[in-house]
């Protein structure tokens, strides 16, 4: 989205302290829940490595929940939507027909993710018999596993 750290600062927005809330957050989430799951869409190429570098960089005293299950939509949709070539999140929204008015806004964006990974959770339901995130990470680690 081209938003900058020099941004946020301008903004008045301290990044040590935003990822810090951030983690200290998810680890009072893991604590009640069997499974913390974060989904995003290239998650494997992008979004989990972009947290885990800013959390290194920002409270490196501070680690992620051993409970943690990061799903990649996109990944999903390639296992699960064999016909098809393309698998951008717009794609896959328009070939589904939902609409982002506001893309690349933060919570225009998780809200038009959830719906798509609705969709696209309950075809691999379909395909594999199973909405279980740790099957489904297993699946995606391993597409050829029984």
């Amino acid at each position: 989205t081209g938003i900058t750290d020099e941004m946020l600062v301008q903004s008045g927005v301290d990044c040590k302290k935003v990822v810090s809330n951030f983690v200290d957050y998810i680890n009072t989430y893991s604590e009640i829940c069997d499974n913390v799951v974060m989904i995003a869409h290239n998650n494997d190429g992008f979004d989990e490595l972009f947290l885990r570098f800013h959390i290194q960089k920002y409270c490196n005293n501070k680690s992620l929940p051993k409970n943690i299950i990061f799903i990649d939509s996109m990944r999903l949709a390639q296992l699960t939507l064999t016909h098809m070539k393309f698998f951008s999140q717009q794609t896959l929204c328009k070939y589904y027909n939902i609409e982002n008015q506001h893309a690349h806004r933060a919570v225009y964006d998780a809200k038009t993710l959830q719906k798509l990974f609705k969709v696209i959770m309950n075809q691999f339901n379909q395909k594999f018999g199973s909405s279980d995130f740790r099957f489904m990470k297993q699946k995606l680690q391993n597409p050829f596993s029984k």
